[in-house]
């Protein structure tokens, strides 16, 4: 009798490592390989159709193990056991990842402020908002996420007091004073390249806005305008900003590690840009 129940808590406990060890490595291994957190939401369907025949090898690999190490009559149960176990070890991994997908899905609603670097030198504070909804693992990928909504609120800068708040799903990526007139432009740009189709692939790709009289108007994008660099913040971590960003940040966080549509500087698309 001792010998039976060793030998199911010896059972159990392999299948529930095993179980979990191969739950977890096929959960996270098209993430590893494919860097795609939304694979995460997609495996919700492939899960049932593997679970069952991966706690079958669980359950046979800890019966294996068991009757290695303690040896027994096969036929009390132990078999039944480690089957039972292995498909509770899946179970749970499975059940644990897809919370965690879960979990780490949801809207995200941050605010800041930052300083916008000027050509002649001067620095102003805009505050800035974006809206969106978060995917897979901050502490990972700081800025996985969809922001779907995006503000500039200049109004606090002195000579703008009453300008309305700049808002669009676009992500706007320099505020700038043109030399040519002297008016307020900010330039926008596509979040991805479905979104560039759909104006129509626009180059330079951005979309311009001048302020006239406190409101904020599209206009053509401004060529002296090129080559300058992104001093706006262009992607934001969904973890959250700190209450203010310092223009140097600004200006490092543009430059290092900038997916392949984006760029530092302001210029016309390249002929492999989408």
């Amino acid at each position: 009798m001792i010998l039976l129940i060793a030998r199911r808590i010896l059972a159990a406990a392999v299948a529930l490592i095993f179980g979990i060890q191969a739950a977890v490595v096929a959960f996270y291994a098209p993430v590893l390989v494919y860097g795609d957190d939304q694979i995460l939401l997609a495996w919700g369907w492939i899960a049932p159709i593997v679970a069952l025949p991966t706690a079958f090898l669980v359950g046979r690999l800890a019966h294996l193990i068991t009757d290695s190490l303690l040896p027994g009559d096969s036929s009390s149960g132990v078999v039944s056991w480690c089957q039972f176990a292995g498909v509770a070890s899946v179970i749970i991994a499975l059940g644990a990842a897809t919370s965690y997908a879960m979990f780490t899905h949801g809207d995200q609603d941050i605010r800041w402020s930052e300083e916008v670097a000027l050509p002649d030198g001067t620095t102003l504070v805009v505050s800035r908002r974006v809206v969106g909804n978060s995917f897979g693992r901050p502490k990972v990928h700081p800025d996985s996420w969809l922001p779907s909504s995006f503000e500039v609120d200049v109004s606090a800068v002195p000579s703008l007091a009453g300008a309305a708040t700049w808002r669009s799903s676009m992500r706007p990526v320099l505020l700038e004073k043109t030399a040519s007139n002297a008016t307020w432009i900010l330039l926008a740009e596509p979040k991805n390249c479905g979104e560039w189709y759909e104006l129509n692939k626009p180059n330079p790709p951005y979309l311009a806005y001048e302020l006239r009289r406190n409101t904020w108007a599209r206009v053509e994008v401004p060529r002296e305008l090129l080559g300058h660099p992104a001093n706006l913040v262009v992607a934001p971590r969904f973890t959250g900003e700190p209450r203010i960003v310092s223009a140097a940040e600004v200006l490092r966080r543009n430059t290092e590690g900038r997916p392949r549509r984006e760029w530092p500087v302001i210029k016309e698309a390249p002929s492999n840009y989408c």
